[in-house]
């Protein structure tokens, strides 16, 4: 071979030479740059997918700790403490005689055959009769509320809570009307399925979704092994005020058998234990999480996220069964899952507690580590998985990101594909030109080598001035193309790893694959980053919102100027109002405003229609403007000449009543985020704005009470003294007429005495004898006026006290004085 080479012509040596040259340096640059993407690629693939995992995880803890942070808000509010009250002692004197026994076992019994017990035994696959939720000793109780709201309920199952006014004459019912709005719009707003109060005793005396836990006792029923049980129990034990209890996943038999989990906390009354407060969490809002609201942004056609518990099973829904379901039953059936499972899917509609994960990616997230791998799924696919502890409440659970292993390296195949199509061209053009440029590639060919060297072992050439004009220094300039787009790609695909969004980079055309990609994912990346800062500063503005109404309740005053503060400064704004409604007057006067970092004190009332907040008043929805008029203090504003660039009056509504209205100014615009943040808040505020009023006037109402409870034990008082001193005197007058008594007895012996004596004296002894008689009727006689003086002076007494008594008395005959 040596000898036929060095036989050949030199035209020909260099024609060969320059399309060996060319093979190798296109297939060294070919190489290189395959490895180099699909190292660059997979690596952003799986940041991606560890970017996903890290965002649902702190999404998933975000949403638990508000959901902690609402109960306990709700639990320590005034009203809910009333409410535990009032029907906690309504319950305990619940017994209507309305409706006959017979009558009401009967309907309950049909409501639990054909509505409930049946669709029961559907979704459990199991066997329950009516006589297992309707015992032969009825609780009483139990079976009136459960008549009232359940099964004389003409709702639908899932919409019973719409059900309040019930006809029967019992104090329950009107402490239901009264409060029962206020817990369902709670419930609605936050995205609770129920929310639930119980005694002291395990007895369910509320719930606003109106299931047949109603009125059972969680202790003695047949729910005294579910998990709500459990964590009534926990409760129960605790003695720590704030402390709450979450109740994981299960299935429960009020909801129809699906997968249900709770939270509860103890209410207090001051130092006192009165009750537990209970809600009943959705799972849609996590789904809603997990699945960036069935959109699975950023996980492609085969990726999504899913969380497992301690007992290796799923707490969500599988993507499959959102998006064909009749596809993913067929292959579970195919992979050999038991049929009973199946069909108990497909009957609850939901994969959750259903399908168990038992990879070593659950493992690993459950030991608290995080990381990714390859292996395959229950279905037998390879997938790519991504994991992570989740830590909720006193539970650890794992967040497990994965997507089939084909679709993240479906953008590496197709570089792979796109760069073997354009070698086997290069290598054709450089074969065509080899026969134009054989005899001047000696020289730029040792360039050009030199070059590709470098760039095969990951070093950037200098780049080069322009030596040849002819199609040879056009392959140098393509070349330090490449190497310039090269490391430009290297430098731009830093600055995205290091977080730097802002960083300028163009794709070189339309069909720049990995030039796109990168725009892509980078775009992804900022989208997502946005959205998580946006979505964290709502949810701190709501808390901090929830803790300035917390701690400034005490009066309408208070609230509305911290309030107000509170809101202007959060937002940002350069001026804020708070009025509140005057009902007797019809209309809206200024409660506190707030403007440039200090109070105003100005005096101001709004009339329905009058301005801009008489137009919300009159309205009673939000007005958002941005074009504001030159002469803006024209406009009957509650913000007075201040000139601004938007202006946002949102109403405080709350039981479908308005109290008051927010108004705030800004030198910009409100983003959508901060105008969701107002809506959001404004129910939180108008709520409190209610509790406060009805505080002030329970606290009136108590100190009217406590005003005539003085003056009537005053009175009791004084009449209890009299009463004391008339039986004092009668005690006196009792001893001065048995001492005249004593006294009339003593004069009679006297004279009997002196009778005897009379006859036995002389004469001379009679005159003294009469004096001495003279002298002791005068003593009986004094002693008859003074006793008649104390009588006309104590009936005197005793007619001034019944006259300040306002008593009549009329002596009858032969009353003794």
């Amino acid at each position: 071979m040596l000898e036929f080479f060095k036989n050949l012509k030199l035209f020909t040596k260099f024609q060969l030479a320059l399309f060996v040259v060319s093979v190798i340096a296109q297939g060294f640059i070919g190489v290189t740059s395959y490895i180099d993407g699909r190292r660059l690629l997979q690596d952003k693939s799986f940041q991606l997918l560890e970017s996903v995992t890290k965002s649902k995880k702190q999404a998933v803890e975000e949403y638990y700790q508000n959901v902690e942070n609402q109960l306990l808000t709700l639990s320590e509010n005034s009203s809910t403490i009333d409410a535990l009250q009032e029907f906690q002692q309504n319950y305990e004197d619940l017994n209507e005689l309305i409706v006959p026994t017979d009558e009401l076992r009967s309907k309950l019994k049909e409501f639990y055959r054909q509505e409930f017990v049946h669709q029961l035994n559907s979704n459990s696959l199991q066997n329950y009769t009516v006589e297992h939720f309707l015992s032969e000793e009825p609780n009483q109780r139990k079976n009136i509320l459960q008549y009232h709201y359940i099964a004389t309920n003409p709702n639908p199952i899932g919409f019973k809570y719409r059900w309040n006014r019930v006809r029967a004459d019992n104090i329950y019912h009107e402490t239901h009307l009264k409060y029962h709005p206020g817990f369902a719009k709670y419930s609605q707003t936050f995205g609770f399925k129920d929310i639930m109060l119980t005694d002291l005793k395990g007895n369910v005396i509320y719930t606003v979704d109106k299931s047949v836990d109603l009125g059972e006792n969680l202790l003695t029923s047949y729910l005294k092994s579910s998990n709500l049980t459990n964590a009534f129990r926990k409760v129960m034990k605790a003695n720590k005020k704030g402390y709450v209890v979450f109740a994981d996943y299960n299935f429960y038999p009020p909801a129809y058998y699906k997968p249900t989990s709770f939270i509860a906390t103890m209410v207090y009354n001051g130092v006192n234990k009165i009750g537990v407060l209970i809600f009943k969490l959705s799972d849609e809002r996590i789904n809603q999480i997990m699945t960036s609201k069935k959109t699975w942004n950023n996980l492609g056609a085969t990726g999504e996220t899913n969380i497992v518990g301690r007992d290796y099973k799923v707490r969500t829904n599988t993507r499959s069964i959102i998006e064909n379901p009749l596809r993913y039953y067929t292959r579970m059936l195919a992979a050999g899952f038991d049929s009973s499972v199946v069909k108990k899917i497909k009957r609850l509609e939901t994969t959750i507690l259903m399908r168990k994960n038992t990879t070593l990616a659950t493992i690993n997230a459950l030991n608290r580590q995080t990381g990714q791998f390859i292996t395959q799924d229950f279905l037998g696919n390879d997938v790519i998985y991504t994991y992570s502890p989740v830590n909720i409440f006193d539970k650890r659970w794992a967040i497990i990101t994965e997507i089939d292993k084909a679709e993240v390296l479906q953008a590496v195949t197709d570089f792979r594909n796109n760069l073997l199509s354009i070698s086997v061209w290069l290598f054709f053009a450089n074969f065509v030109l080899g026969f134009w440029l054989a005899r001047s590639l000696s020289r730029p060919m040792l360039k050009i080598q030199k070059e590709i060297t470098m760039l095969s072992e990951g070093r950037f050439p200098h780049k080069t001035s322009k030596v040849y004009k002819d199609e040879l220094g056009k392959i140098d300039e393509a070349l330090n193309t490449l190497i310039e787009s090269t490391r430009q790609l290297a430098i731009f695909a830093e600055n995205v790893g290091k977080g730097n969004f802002d960083y300028q980079y163009e794709a070189k055309s339309e069909e720049d694959v990995l030039g796109l990609a990168l725009l892509e994912m980078r775009d992804n990346l900022r989208n997502l980053s946005i959205e998580d800062q946006q979505r964290r500063w709502i949810n701190e503005g709501i808390t901090n919102i929830n803790n300035v109404l917390r701690d400034h309740s005490g009066t309408l005053q208070d609230l509305g100027k911290y309030v107000i503060s509170g809101l202007v400064k959060y937002l940002k704004a350069s001026q804020g109002a708070f009025f509140l409604l005057d009902k007797e007057k019809e209309e809206m006067f200024l409660s506190s405003c707030y403007a440039y970092d200090r109070f105003k004190y100005l005096n101001r009332t709004v009339k329905k229609g009058e301005g801009l907040v008489g137009q919300a008043f009159q309205e009673e929805g939000s007005i958002y403007i941005t074009e504001i008029p030159d002469g803006y203090s024209t406009i009957q504003s509650g913000l007075g000449e201040a000139m601004a660039k938007a202006i946002l009056i949102v109403p405080l509504i709350a039981n479908n009543e308005i109290h008051g209205i927010i108004e705030l100014a800004s030198f910009n615009k409100f983003e959508p985020y901060e105008r969701q943040f107002i809506e959001t808040v404004s129910d939180n505020i108008a709520i409190s704005i209610n509790t406060v009023k009805s505080g002030e006037q329970t606290r009136l109402s108590l100190k009217e009470s406590q005003a005539k409870s003085e003056k009537l034990q005053v009175q009791e008082t004084k009449m209890l003294q009299s009463l004391t001193e008339l039986k004092e005197t009668q005690e006196i007058m009792q001893r001065r007429e048995k001492e005249l008594e004593e006294s009339r007895e003593q004069l009679q012996q006297n004279l009997v005495k002196m009778k005897n004596m009379r006859k036995e004296i002389i004469k001379d002894e009679k005159a003294r004898v009469n004096r001495v008689i003279r002298k002791y009727q005068r003593r009986i006689r004094d002693l008859e006026e003074e006793q008649a003086r104390k009588e006309a002076d104590l009936a005197s007494k005793i007619k001034n006290l019944e006259k300040e008594l306002g008593i009549s008395h009329k002596p009858s005959e032969g009353d003794d004085t």
